[in-house]
């Protein structure tokens, strides 16, 4: 996610640049003199935040290297050890960030990491306080340094040891790269109005930093220092002068990109002002690390997953609205290919009422009909003679006054199948009667259990019936006789079954 607008904090204040189509252009610079540049800064701050993302670079001498040597161990343990050495080395500033150099050449057993650090956050603080106020979207902050290392990985001379030397307004960074990988860096301030009258205090922090370095074996001492020069082609004559006083120093030129060059060249610089090109370096290909900074980059983080949960959300919509156009799309062509069947089995449907219409009604069949009266007959001959029962029934209650009727039902029992499984002969009546016997009877004297056995005893003799009884519970009719526990009837049911040859006969 490219920044739309470039901030470059340095010793003398903050200068901001807008990227807009490919190219930089300078928009507003804020000079450092008190709190009445900080004031103008979140003013113009207010009426840019809306507009875009903002990434800082930072050009201040203030910057320092450290390599350490480490113990291999496990994430956990690395990130403690270099969290400890980062303090040890860099107290008084959270503007800290490391790096692995791969194993020591020595001793396998061991990492190297660089550990760099801005060691005077006051600088730009205040700054960053006017951006957290605004609560301005701040993608990345990063150093010349960092920069120029990445670019340099590209370039013929990745692999090399060597010393690149720029030029900003801030004056000349030193920048040691050993085997592409970023070991030291150094600034010398400009002290002089023109880039001729910088030479000589160039030349000569050039071979004292040639010497610190050999002293800490940073390079050989024998050897001639490979010293790169990122400078427009308009003023090599003039830096050429640079590495005339030191023997030991090979110095090159590079040619700045003719994009990447200042439109107005400056005093102190000229034309190999390498801000531009750092900036642009900053919004095509930012180094993979950067200075954290997590109450700045907090609302860069909230708005990259609002804006990925706003993809996302659009790509399901997307993908859900193609669905559904392919679904209808699929459901016209069934419809399509649909069509004429649908046709045909109408035509087809009137073509045969059409036919059934026409055709003439025939006389039913004689075996159909013949087929009819005989079922017929079979169910009249199955018929239950209803006076049959009801004289049965009568004789029943005849011989026995005393037995009150409340429910009398009768139908067809299955006919009894024979050895072979067959059913022979018509199916017998199943009579069934819910009775009451008054207390007061021929057999007052006995219990109504044994007053139901003589009933039945008397009536199987009688009508030459296999009867089945089981008592019903007796309630009380009225609360008086409740009260006073007077003798209550006794409810039977009675089931017996009637033989069909004496329903046939009428016989009782």
């Amino acid at each position: 996610m490219k920044p739309d607008i470039l901030l470059v904090i340095d010793a003398d204040g903050l200068e901001a640049w807008r990227h807009e189509r490919g190219r930089l252009e300078p928009c507003a610079q804020f000079r450092t003199g008190g709190d009445e540049a900080v004031v103008a800064f979140r003013s113009w701050l207010e009426t840019q935040v809306h507009r875009g993302r903002f990434a800082i670079l930072i050009d201040l001498a203030e910057e320092r290297c450290v390599l350490e040597h480490l113990p291999r161990a496990n994430r956990s343990d690395r990130k403690a050890m270099i969290l400890r050495k980062t303090r040890q080395h860099f107290p008084g500033t959270d503007f800290t960030t490391s790096e692995h150099h791969g194993r020591h050449d020595n001793n396998p057993a061991l990492d190297t990491f660089l550990l760099c650090a801005l060691t005077r956050p006051a600088l730009f603080e205040p700054w960053f306080k006017a951006l957290e106020q605004t609560l301005a979207i701040v993608t990345r902050i990063d150093t010349p340094p960092r920069l120029l290392e990445h670019w340099n990985r590209g370039s013929p001379f990745g692999k090399d040891t060597c010393l690149l030397l720029s030029l900003t307004a801030a004056g000349m960074r030193q920048t040691l790269l050993r085997q592409g990988r970023m070991s030291f860096t150094r600034i010398a301030p400009a002290r002089a109005g023109s880039l001729a009258e910088c030479v000589p205090i160039y030349a000569s922090e050039l071979s004292q930093t040639r010497a610190y370095l050999s002293g800490q074996r940073l390079i050989a001492d024998n050897v001639a220092l490979k010293t790169l020069f990122l400078a427009h082609p308009a003023d090599r004559d003039i830096l050429s002068g640079i590495g005339a006083q030191d023997k030991r120093i090979d110095l090159q030129f590079i040619d700045i990109p003719a994009q990447a060059q200042p439109r107005q060249p400056r005093g102190a610089t000229s034309g190999s002002d390498t801000r531009p090109f750092l900036l642009q370096g900053l919004v095509d290909k930012p180094p993979p690390i950067h200075y954290p900074a997590a109450t700045l980059t907090s609302e860069f983080a909230t708005a990259r997953l609002r804006r990925r949960l706003l993809g996302i959300a659009g790509s399901a919509a997307l993908a859900m609205l193609l669905a559904a156009g392919a679904m209808l799309l699929d459901a016209r062509d069934l419809a399509r290919q649909t069509a004429p069947l649908e046709a045909e089995r109408l035509a087809l449907q009137q073509q045969a009422d059409d036919v059934n219409r026409q055709r003439p009604a025939l006389p039913a069949p004689m075996a159909v009909t013949l087929d009819w009266l005989d079922e017929l007959e079979h169910i009249r001959s199955r018929a239950i003679p209803d006076d049959h029962v009801m004289r049965q029934v009568s004789a029943m209650l005849e011989a026995t006054p005393a037995l009150q009727l409340e429910r009398l039902s009768w139908h067809a029992a299955d006919a009894a199948p024979d050895r072979r499984g067959a059913v022979a002969g018509p199916a017998e009546i199943a009579v069934e009667i819910d009775a009451s016997l008054e207390p007061d009877t021929t057999f007052a004297d006995d219990s109504p259990m044994e007053q139901t056995q003589r009933l039945i005893d008397d009536w199987q003799r009688s009508f030459h019936l296999q009867i089945e009884a089981r008592h019903l519970p007796s309630l009380a009719s009225s609360a008086d006789e409740l009260a006073r526990d007077l003798p209550r009837p006794s409810r039977l049911s009675l089931r017996f079954m009637l033989p069909p040859a004496q329903s046939a006969l009428g016989e009782p």
